[in-house]
């Protein structure tokens, strides 16, 4: 992506440029309003919590009816089955689909929750959480892309190209109205979805039962070996052994284990797209230790978030 000259660069910088004139002011009035708050915005989740357990059981079960309603759908009307996964067909009806199924996991939370929510205290916490998720992006999004045009050079110098996203597809298909189901899925549902999986469920286990922290890096092993091919399955495997060094170095400090398995996990999940695992990585790290520090999913959602947006940006521009 950084690899053609300066002009990615500076349509990046402008794109960061025009996603942090409306952040950073809603996030320096929340820190302001909400760094004396010590109460957390949303408990982290684990996966003792039944109540995210069985919502997003829930979203993964209407992603699958979405996939067969699209099957039966391409067979009725002569397209394809290929088409019930294509995203420049179909993408927004399993987003529709999907988001109804979400719609249960929110009303659940709600439910949990709207005890705490009713005192202005949380309320304040949100706040703060928004603030340090804002200054996070802030501070780690420049690194990040950073990292990414280097890791797009070292990988051409080996022959391996850098992998088309699938959202470049997607959004040079998308009419206005699939736009803003688009716009509303990379930026708040996606980011909260891999929030609560990630930094919720998973960190929240892994805090409270380090011994399970094998787990992830054996699932992004599979990965690793499982979604990539010759040279770029070298380079994966290869990250995932630097990767596990790392792991046995941070294995007598929990949460920083934690953080870096799930970290870890979270990178090779990309690994199809390289070398997208390299840079969020560093990004899993990030997202990882503002949910720890906030202490609920609020402020790594919107640092998420904020980064889809500028990756979003960036390709509608052009």
């Amino acid at each position: 992506m950084l690899t053609d000259g300066f002009g990615p660069v500076l349509r990046m910088a402008e794109a960061f440029a025009l996603v942090a004139a409306v952040a950073v002011p809603v996030g320096w009035a929340g820190w302001r309003l909400g760094r004396r708050a010590t109460p957390p915005p949303l408990p982290v989740p684990s996966g003792d919590d039944p109540v995210l357990a069985f919502g997003y059981l829930l979203v993964f079960c209407a992603y699958l009816v979405g996939q067969a309603i699209l099957g039966q759908l391409a067979a009725a009307t002569g397209l394809p089955q290929r088409a019930a996964t294509d995203p420049d067909h179909v993408g927004v009806w399993q987003t529709l689909v999907a988001q109804t199924g979400a719609a249960g996991l929110l009303l659940g939370l709600w439910a949990t929750y709207r005890a705490a929510f009713s005192r202005p205290r949380y309320w304040r916490s949100a706040l703060g959480a928004v603030g340090l998720g804002v200054g996070g992006w802030l501070i780690v999004s420049p690194v990040v892309y950073a990292i990414l045009g280097f890791a797009d050079w070292a990988s051409s110098l080996v022959g391996v190209v850098a992998e088309e996203h699938p959202l470049v597809k997607v959004v040079s298909s998308a009419d206005p109205g699939r736009a803003v189901l688009l716009f509303a899925a990379v930026t708040v549902a996606i980011p909260f979805a891999e929030e609560v999986i990630f930094r919720g469920l998973l960190l929240g286990w892994l805090i409270r039962r380090p011994g399970w922290a094998a787990l992830p890096v054996g699932i992004a092993a599979l990965l690793a070996i499982s979604t990539t091919a010759g040279t770029t399955r070298l380079m994966a495997v290869g990250l995932l052994l630097i990767l596990l060094a790392g792991q046995v170095t941070f294995r007598r400090r929990p949460a920083v284990a934690a953080v870096w398995a799930t970290s870890t996990l979270f990178a090779l999940v990309h690994a199809s797209v390289w070398p997208t695992p390299v840079p969020l990585f560093l990004l899993g790290l990030a997202l990882g230790a503002v949910t720890v520090r906030s202490g609920g999913v609020l402020a790594g959602t919107v640092l998420h978030g904020l980064f889809n947006a500028v990756s979003l940006v960036y390709l509608v521009r052009g």
